[in-house]
């Protein structure tokens, strides 16, 4: 199965809203750019991308360890630019545009009445209207800054390549002696 989206306009609620989600944009375009200049110049010098995004995931560890406000950047962000910039050379890949953020979340998206969708990513909730059910398989909640508008994008399938299990809701376990 192919990777599906789809896309809807989303608003935020207020002012303040606004630059929270403007400050995670610049916030987000900061480290794709940091993965990408990992990743060209891990390639320049004959070294995976795999080795590279370690190292630059143990750089940004230690980053973070030593500095308050790498800190306060959501660990989710990191790890989707992180995702979004591995990625990125790859057919099937959905490319975000720039000023997106992102997440694997599946519950970041709830369905109200009325095919309104909220969406839930760091502590800002978008709103917006979609007329599309929503899909099951959820794979990554994009939300992008547009000419004129916000923009919801939702990923959902499998790569055609990937032959993975599909992935299910954790079971609690029986018990210890079982």
């Amino acid at each position: 199965m192919a990777l599906k989206r789809l896309t809807f306009e989303v608003g935020l609620d207020s002012g303040p809203s606004m630059i929270i989600f403007d400050a995670r944009i610049a916030m987000a375009n900061y480290l794709r750019d940091y993965f990408r200049s990992k990743i060209e110049g891990a390639r320049n010098a004959g070294v995976d991308r795999t080795t590279a995004m370690q190292r630059a995931s143990l750089d940004w560890g230690v980053a973070a360890r030593e500095s308050r406000m790498i800190r306060s950047i959501p660990v989710g962000l990191v790890q989707w630019a992180s995702y979004a910039e591995f990625n990125a050379h790859l057919d099937w890949f959905i490319q975000p545009p720039t000023d997106t953020l992102g997440t694997f979340d599946r519950k970041a998206v709830v369905a109200m009445p009325g095919n309104v969708r909220l969406i839930r990513m760091g502590g800002l909730t978008f709103c917006g209207v979609c007329f599309e059910a929503l899909p099951a398989d959820v794979l990554e909640v994009r939300v992008w800054r547009g000419v004129t508008a916000n923009y919801c994008t939702i990923i959902s399938g499998r790569p055609d390549n990937d032959d993975r299990a599909e992935a299910t809701e954790p079971v609690e376990p029986e018990g210890a002696d079982a």
